[in-house]
This record gives structure tokens, sequence and C-alpha cells, in this order.
């Protein structure tokens, strides 16, 4: 009986393999032995037509070669070139293997095993109906074109079908239950199932896995709809996050919409955007980066970013990659050469998109951090709702390339995040000749997933750190400097037998003469990083173009095989420069900046130091104006992440110690013919380090603006802004007015260990000082959302207009004006920045620096400040307004004509609310009517012969 149960139970399972298989229908194969009677027939017969022997069991039949005589031909030809593989190679001749097609009934499985026990039949077998195995049957894989140009139908190949690998996708929220993702998303085993008492796991209110998130059964919200309510439901806000989670891993042969980059993965939603679909905002990834890396995800995909290298940490990229995890970012869609992070961290796979003929898509950044490229250009994806759309960016990019390392990481499991980063490098197509314009720029070219899948180990080695000095250590690269490259190099994958790099100008504009043009490194173990044996040398040109971009390729080699290129990149004769002639280390360019010469990037220069202190600078600007709407400035503008850029450089920052006993200076010239509506004026610009025991911890500044038109100024203001932060961030800082000294400080009221910051115009006329909260208050316009022209306006004239903020991020505007200025006449104007410990430090400091500025021969005298200004005090009901009946309250310092009238953002009149041809001097309260403008923001106007002030108001609609 258990034999029978046994025979049964084999009959089944046969059975249900044989039904679980495609196989051609009325199809066989039969490999003929070679010496036998049908094999030697069927040969004579061209290995074609009918098979008597086969008659009777298939019927009317027809055959044909397995293997074709062309095909045939080319083996031979192989194998003939070494007599060992020959013979061997032909000890199973492949010219006897035949496909049978017949028309009888008879299964093949059966026909098969009836015709193996034919004298001449070494075996037979049905006809599997074989499918390529990338080829799915979704039926919009045809209209994803970068399937087959990365070659992922290959790769999938290279897959076997028991394991998966986790892919978070830290993004705006996946669609969990879309029709083509819903089997592909990660369940936290932790979490699913019955919990002690027999309730789900997934909604007991409990954090049964004890990892500090309550019900995560799959995958977490770090955000909620606040932004601060996070929750355990990653559902999408904005269907980004589903588009990418699905050009990662949409189902394979579900007979539906697309397919995935990628096989056997397993999708891990983070949602770190807000619920609001239109929204692109994200918050709290560094929360999802370490979460994911903690709960098993292998690659880590980030399709977001920003230019600047605070928005993630370094040191949560460098955990994720010590838990396993590699994390992908996208290069950016601002169409520039330009860092973005997270993707431009050393740790991450950063990724520009390419289009379907492997160009640069106009949208990417490109940049040296780049590591490789993939197709951006019209992904088709999934979208909520079952749907697909087609999107471009370099977060489509992204997600393709986090695809292809996952199943890197499935083939090659002991591989470690450095050597997937690697081995996704090493496996590119070479693209470079399609892309010229951007040499060293692009990575190692486009992913290749069948390259990347394969089973050998790679060999890739970067320079993935350089630094470079002159000959005069004085940290610029000027004309006819000899530079000093010291490089280091780091191998990833195999060891290297005859590594050297080789190197080239990649500097269009720039001729420089290279004194070594190879370093040799020899035998290089893997896992190594490896300092040069020497420096690269290398001379610059007589004529260099100012902030010109040196870039060389440093070509890396093995024997005679190149690995990689990577590009060394440094400024040369820059627009700014950096004195450090005392205790104050500062940088100065050549338009009016004090501090860094690129706002907001802030990587040109060093800021302000003071004792080698860690900078506290974040901008200083110069604004020249005699008017809202002529106000030509260096500052930042409407977007705050841009300056205005009004002056025009005439020459460049150089330093001197000429006219300095003892220091050194910075001296520029620039005219405002940059700006939109100049006023016609050149400003030629000293700032002055002197290292006397006095005057170790000052800066002086000292500018001489000269009227270059037929016009009288009347009004000119010359002011200095300058946004220190002394806290981290500027966080619980102060400013606030001094009145005996004329000593604007800066100071950090949460600790005394940091230094404090004094700023003083120390020439001989009217001083104009604000204090600003950047965050703006009642009395204050903010700086973070614009700082228009009109507040700028406001912030620099007008007295002692504000004389302390509120403890929070501020800056401080000190200034000069009204003054008079002829044509062809040129006013000196100057200003002190004094820091130390105390405000006692500060203080002696500005008294120092006076007197030797004097001794200088600078304009140096006691400022002063009128009783009182033609001002505006307040209006009723404060800075935010409604359409309707207002009293306004202003200050006069003399008889004047006034007028009075609300102007926009441009400076552009919008209603006259007040006008009196006389009034004496006093304080006055007058009727005016806010008229029903557009909401926004607005300025009310009060005008005299002795000038302008405005008075920032927020305008809702009329109701």
């Amino acid at each position: 009986m258990i034999k029978v149960l046994f025979a049964l139970a084999l009959a089944l399972l046969c059975t249900w393999e044989q039904a679980s298989a495609e196989i051609e229908p009325r199809t066989i194969v039969i490999h003929f032995h070679p010496a036998s009677e049908l094999a030697q027939r069927w040969l004579r017969s061209g290995r074609t037509g009918q098979i008597l022997a086969l008659k009777d069991l298939l019927g009317e039949h027809t055959s044909e070669a397995y293997i074709s005589d062309a095909t045939l031909k080319c083996l031979d030809q192989a194998l003939s070139a070494d007599d060992a593989l020959y013979k061997r190679g032909h000890k199973e001749p492949l010219d006897c293997i035949a496909i049978i097609k017949y028309t009888s009934d008879i299964d093949p499985y059966i026909a098969s095993a009836k015709l193996r026990s034919t004298t001449g039949i070494s075996y037979c077998e049905p006809l599997p109906r074989m499918h390529i195995v990338g080829e799915t049957n979704d039926p919009l894989l045809p209209q994803q074109y970068y399937i087959p140009l990365i070659k992922a139908q290959l790769a999938w190949d290279s897959l076997g079908s028991d394991k998966t690998i986790v892919v978070g996708i830290a993004d705006t929220g996946i669609d969990t239950t879309h029709i083509d993702l819903r089997y592909n998303i990660w369940r936290n085993p932790g979490e699913t199932g019955s919990d002690e008492k027999g309730g789900d796991r997934r909604f007991n209110k409990v954090d049964d896995d004890n990892n500090g998130f309550v019900d995560d059964w799959y995958g977490w919200d770090f955000v909620g709809s606040t932004g601060q309510n996070e929750d355990n439901a990653p559902l999408p806000g904005n269907p980004h996050g589903t588009h990418v989670g699905g050009t990662v891993a949409a189902m394979h042969n579900n007979g539906e919409g697309i397919a995935g980059v990628g096989k056997h993965i397993i999708l891990m939603p983070l949602k770190i955007g807000g619920d609001d679909q239109f929204s692109t905002s994200i918050s709290r990834s560094a929360d999802a980066i370490l979460y994911a890396a903690s709960m098993g995800a292998s690659i880590i995909n980030c399709s977001f970013g920003s230019p600047s290298s605070s928005f993630a940490d370094i040191k949560v990229i460098q955990q994720a990659a010590q838990l396993g995890a590699l994390v992908v970012g996208a290069a950016g869609n601002d169409g520039q050469e330009l860092a973005y992070y997270p993707g431009a961290y050393e740790e991450v796979l950063s990724v520009a998109a390419t289009d379907a003929s492997d160009r640069i898509a106009s949208f990417s950044n490109v940049h040296r951090t780049v590591d490789v490229c993939a197709p951006g250009v019209s992904i088709l994806a999934t979208v909520p709702n079952d749907r697909y759309e087609t999107y471009d960016g370099t977060s489509m990019a992204a997600p393709i390339a986090s695809a292809i390392a996952a199943m890197v990481r499935l083939v090659h499991p002991e591989y470690t995040p450095a050597q997937t980063h690697a081995t996704m490098r090493a496996s590119c197509a070479d693209i470079d000749s399609l892309n010229p314009d951007f040499p060293g720029l692009i990575g190692n070219g486009r992913i290749d997933a069948s390259v990347a899948l394969s089973s050998a180990m790679r060999k890739w080695a970067t320079v993935n750190a350089y630094s470079v000095t002159d000959n005069d250590r004085d940290s610029v690269f000027d004309t006819g400097d000899t530079l000093a490259i010291e490089i280091t190099l780091t191998n990833t994958l195999r060891s290297l037998d005859s590594c050297y790099v080789r190197f080239t100008n990649s500097s269009a504009s720039i001729d420089i003469s290279l004194l070594d043009t190879t370093i040799i490194f020899g035998p290089v173990d893997e896992d190594t990083r490896l300092r040069a044996p020497k420096p690269l040398r290398v001379v610059l040109p007589e004529k260099l173009p100012d902030n010109g971009q040196l870039r060389i390729l440093a070509h890396i080699f093995d024997n005679d095989t190149r690995i990689t290129t990577s590009a060394i990149q440094t400024v040369v004769n820059p627009t700014y420069r950096t004195i450090h002639a005392n205790d104050i280390e500062v940088t100065v360019n050549s338009s009016g900046n004090i501090g860094f010469n690129d706002y907001s990037s802030n990587t040109q220069g060093v800021g302000f130091l003071y004792k080698n202190i860690r900078n506290i600078l974040y901008e200083g600007a110069l604004l020249i104006g005699t008017g809202p709407d002529r106000l030509p400035n260096v500052a930042r503008g409407v977007e705050t992440s841009i300056k205005d850029k009004s002056f025009r450089i005439t020459e460049s920052a150089s330093v001197l110690s000429d006219s300095i006993s003892s220091g050194l200076r910075v001296r520029s010239r620039f005219t405002d013919a940059d700006d939109l509506q100049p006023l016609g004026v050149e400003v030629t610009s000293n700032v002055i380090a002197l290292n006397a025991d006095s005057t170790s911890n000052t800066i002086l500044v000292a500018l001489r603006v000269s009227n270059t038109t037929d016009s009288l100024f009347t009004n000119l203001h010359v002011a200095e802004f300058f946004d220190f932060d002394i806290g981290d961030a500027g966080e619980a800082d102060l400013c606030e007015w001094d009145p005996e000294e004329q000593i604007l400080h800066l100071s950090n009221t949460a600790s005394r260990d940091l230094p404090r910051v004094g700023l003083s115009m120390i020439s001989p006329l009217t001083i104009n000082a604000f204090a600003l909260d950047n965050e703006g208050s009642s009395d204050c316009p903010s700086i973070y959302d614009d700082f228009v022209r009109a507040e700028k306006w406001l912030v620099m004239t007008g007295g002692i207009r504000r004389s302390r903020s509120r403890v929070t991020d501020v800056s401080g505007v000190i200034g000069a004006g009204p003054i008079r200025l002829a044509p062809d006449s040129t006013v000196e104007v100057c200003f002190a920045i004094a820091a130390g410990f105390t405000e006692s430090d500060v203080v002696r400091a500005m008294r120092s620096v006076k007197a030797e500025a004097k001794r200088l021969g600078l304009n140096v005298g006691e400022s002063y400040i009128p009783a009182t200004t033609d001002q505006i005090i307040a209006v009723s009901g404060g800075t935010l307004q409604s359409p309707g009946e207002r009293e306004l309250t202003f200050r006069l310092s003399g008889p004047a004509s006034v007028t009075i009238n609300l102007i926009d953002i441009r400076g552009c009149s919008v209603a006259n609310l007040y006008a009196d041809p006389y009034i004496d001097a006093g304080e006055y309260d007058v009727p005016i009517s806010i008229p029903p403008v557009s909401a926004g923001l607005y300025f009310i106007r009060l005008g005299t012969n002795r000038g302008q002030t405005v008075l920032p108001v927020l305008i809702s609609a009329a109701e």
C-alpha cells in the first residue's frame, strides 16, 4: 500500500511539473547517436525532411537542425585554433541534434519517453517554450526604452529566484496598493502576525519589535500631514515617490503596466514629503536613511537633495554605510556644473541623467562628484491609483541605478557598500565621446546592468582626495605660480599589478605646463588608500582668466588598461583674496563682498575667523543708494539664495603692503554698471588688516565713492550689511547699538566662549544703524523670505532706526548718509570691524583702530546722529494691514514739503496717500486710506526735500 501511495504521489508530482512548464506543442528534440544509421541518413538528407523510423509514432512530421550550419561552421573555426579544444568540443557533436515538429496528438512528454529507447537516439525531450528572461508580459514594457539600453533584461537572467533584497525609497510615499507594486512592498516581520494576546501586530499600538516605531509594519511616514505628526502610513502625497518606487521594482510578468528595472526587489516606503500632492519639499531625511539602514535595506534611494552640503549630515551617510547600506542620490536638475547633496558625498552613488541616445540631459547637473549616469528622460513608471506617467529628472535616473545596485548585491551578497559603489562605476559604458563638453564631470559613464552583475570582480581605483599648494604658500593660485598637487589613490576592488596615473589638462582657457605627466604607484593591494610618492607639479601661465576653473584629468591605469578618470579642480586667479595679517582671517572679493565670493554656496573664501575659531560670518555686502529705486548692491535679493550683482569689476582684488607699516590691505575697484538702474558711481575699496598689538583684532574698510555723473547726489547712503552667525546657525544671537561708543555689537547670549563682533562707521558723517531680526518682526523686515530693495533702503537709512534685535538669528547694518556728492567728486566712507571675547575687548580695539586709521590719513572723525530725522514712526494697526482708513505718524527734522504714497516691491507708486506743500518740523498724525490692492508686501514712502524713508506693510486682500 505504501508503494502504491508513493507511486501515486510521484505521478501527481510529475503531472504538476509538466503542467507548470511551458513547452512547444507537437514538438520534440532528438539527439541522434552520431554513429547510428538514423544519424547518417539524416545527415545525408541535409538535416531536413521526414524520418521514417518516427512516422508511426508521430505521423506526418518535419525535421530541422537545432544548430544552424553557419553557427556550426563558426564554432568549428574557433575550436580548430586549439587541437585540444577541438577534440574535446567534438565529443558530443552538435550537428546530430534535430527538432521534430509533428501532427499527431501525442503529448510531447510521452513521445519523448517512448523514443528514448529507440536505437540510434541518445536522448529525446520536449522543446521548452523559451522566453528572453528579461522580456515580460507587462504591456507597457515596449515604452521603457531604458530597459534594453542598460541591458537590464540580461541582468535579470543572472538572478536566481529564491532571494530578494530590500531597497529603501526615501521620498514622498508609495501607493502600496498599486496593482504593479502591492506584492513588492516590504513587511516588517517584527510588526506582523499575532501578538501574545492574539491581536494583530500591525494595529495593536505596541512597539512589538522594540525599534522605537509603533506599528511600523510596512515602512514609516516621518512627516505626516503637518510635517510633525509622523505615523505608520507612508502613503503618497506627491506622486513622485510612487514613480521612483515603480522605476525600481514594479512587478514582472503580472500582465500589468511596466516592469521595474530591478528584479526580486522589495520596496521599503520611507515618506519624508508632505501629504499635499503638489508639495515638493522634504524633511527628516536623516531619520529615513538611518531607519532604512537599521531595518535591513541594502540600498537607499534618495531622489532629492540640495546644493548645500548641510542638507544631510555626512555622519548619517557614513553610519548607513557601516550598517551595510549604499545610498544612491540624484545629481540634481539645475542644468549646471554643481555638486548636489546627498549625492555628492563620497560614500553616496551620485547619478546624473542621460537621454535615449546616451547624451547628458539638458536639465541634469554635472560635476566631478558625479559617479555614474543613467537614463532620466521620458521614464515611464507607476503613479497612484493604478496609473502610469512619464517623468524626466535625475530623480528618475537615481532609482534606475538603485535597482542595478540592488541586483549587484543579490549576485554578490559579500560586497560591501563601497565595493557595490565601485562595481557600479567600474561597469559603466563609456559615453565620453558623446558628451565632449563635460570632461571629468559625468562620472565613469552610463550604467550597464549586465556588466555590473557579471561574476568576475572588476578593478576600480580613484583619486578621491587631493590638496593644492603654491610655491609662495599664500593659497592664492596666481599668474606664474607653481602648484604642487598631492593626490591620494583609493583602490576598492581587485589588486592592481602596475598602477600609474597619467595627467592631462582639461582647462580650455588655461594653458598650463605639466612638469609631471605621470606618477607611478606600482602594485596596489585591494581596499587600500595610498598617497602618491610625489606631488603633481603645475606651472600657471602669465595670463589667467578671473576665477579660472583649472581642471586636470587624472587617468588611472593598471598596466595598459585604463580603469577610470578622476577630475582635479581648483580656482586660479580668483577675484577674491584672503588676508591673515593679524588675529582675524577674512576673505574680500573684488565687488563689495566680505567673507565669501560666491554667496550662497560660500565655498570661495574662508569667511571671517577670529583666532582660528570657526567662521562666524555668513554674508557681508556693500549697499549704495539714493532711494529704494536706485540702490546698487551685492547683498541677497528677491531670492534669498541669490545675491544682487550690481558691481562690475574694473580692478581685481590684490593683496598689497604698501602704505601699511605693519599689516596688509586688499585693494579692488568696481563700478555699478551691472545694475539695472545704475547710479553712476565708482568705488575704490581698501580692506586693511593691521598687526600691531592694539589693532590685531580689527579690520578697516575704506571706501572711496566717486560720482561719475553730471548730477548732484543729495541723498547718497553707503552701508555695509553683515549677517554674522556667532552661535551655530546664528541661534541665540543678539545685535544691539551702543550709543556712547557708536558701535553695533553682535554677540551670542548662550555662550561666553564664543567671540563677539563690533561694527562702526568711523567717518565724520551721519551714521545709520539697524539691528535686524533675520526672521522679521513688527518693526523689522524679514530677510528670510526676500530682501527687496525697499527693505534694504529702510535698514540703511533713518539714523539709528532700530537699536536692538531680539535674541534670534540676527544681522547688522551700519552706514553713512545722507551725503551730498557733486559730479566728479569723491567721498571716503570708513568702517571698522573689531572682534573679541568681551565687550570691553571690542571697545578698546575700536578706539585703537580709529586712531590708527587717522594716522594712515583715512577720512576718520566723530560721526554724528541728528536729534531727529524725517521718519515714519508708525501706522495704526501695525505692519499687518488690510484696506481701509488708518492713521499715520511721522516726524520731520525741519520744514519740508511732504508726499506720502504706497509703493510696491519694485518701487513703483501704487497710490497717493497724503501730500502737503509745507509742514514745520515736528511729529504729526495724518489720516490715510489703504486702497484695495493685491495681497502682498508694500511700502509706505515718506518723501521730503531731504530724502525718502519707507515703512514695510503686509496688506491682505480686501474682504
